[in-house]
């Protein structure tokens, strides 16, 4: 299954990772549905990236972080099924024949 984060408040900690906005995790959401691709929400507690802080500078950049399951992470052992990172490849393809000039790329709160 295919991930993307969950809403995560930086103010709880420092290693909160992403916080997705709403209209590319809709996109995201609705063309694996669409694709028929399986996807899993995570939610992600000390994952901090350079994105965890871009989305934050000035209004914010539109963010969302996506990725595929992997067990022993960051070891010489690290894997996943093979699988995963085709779905995803297929999810990242559709999603960009998706995006056009009425998706929304401000936080909610902005017009």
């Amino acid at each position: 299954m295919l991930t993307t984060d969950t809403p995560d408040i930086h103010g709880r900690g420092t290693l909160n990772g992403v916080i997705p906005y709403p209209s590319p995790a809709r996109l995201f959401e609705d063309t694996a549905s669409t694709e028929q691709i399986p996807l899993q929400r995570s939610a992600q507690t000390g994952v901090l990236t350079d994105l965890s802080y871009v989305q934050l500078v000035g209004d914010g950049a539109a963010s969302i972080d996506v990725g595929f399951p992997v067990r022993y992470s960051h070891s010489a052992l690290e894997v996943c099924d093979l699988a995963e990172p085709e779905q995803l490849i297929r999810l990242l393809i559709a999603v960009a024949k998706g995006v056009n000039s009425s998706l929304n790329l401000k936080p909610d709160n902005q017009t």
